[in-house]
């Protein structure tokens, strides 16, 4: 993108991309070229290894990780397992049409033991960067 005379552009660690200052006439530019560069570097998928390997580096199935996450930031029932995580989803899953539309996310599919907004921001939290709540040096204490 550099290449291409965009030199505010990168991305932050957590993969969001930062576009510096721009003009709103170069945004459309700037979508095509991205395009062209995720073709000849296959940056999306490198980048989704990448961060899938920070968000999960000991490799930990997706249900599990979730679930001990949660559990560890104290908004479901210490007993709360991977299977109940998927139980949870998959009877969220069997509802979802019937849902109005802002509680068919699949955080309201979890049985959380804190207050919903509560749990609802510890389940995202959990989705973007359980690493952090699981294996960092200030939480395993």
């Amino acid at each position: 993108m550099h290449e291409a005379g965009f030199s505010g552009y990168y991305a932050d660690p957590q993969g969001d991309i930062k576009y510096g200052s721009i003009d709103d006439e170069e945004i459309e530019q700037i979508y095509s070229e991205e395009k062209e560069c995720e073709k000849r570097t296959f940056t999306l998928e490198i980048g989704s290894l990448y961060f899938e390997m920070i968000r999960n580096p000991k490799k930990v199935p997706e249900y599990e990780l979730m679930a001990a996450c949660l559990v560890k930031l104290g908004v479901v029932s210490p007993s709360f397992s991977g299977e109940d995580y998927l139980e949870s989803l998959e009877n969220h899953r069997k509802y979802e049409s019937s849902l109005d539309d802002d509680r068919q996310e699949p955080a309201y599919a979890i049985p959380y033991v804190v207050d919903e907004e509560r749990g609802k921001e510890a389940f995202w939290q959990c989705s973007s960067e359980p690493q952090k709540i699981l294996y960092s040096e200030s939480n395993s204490k």
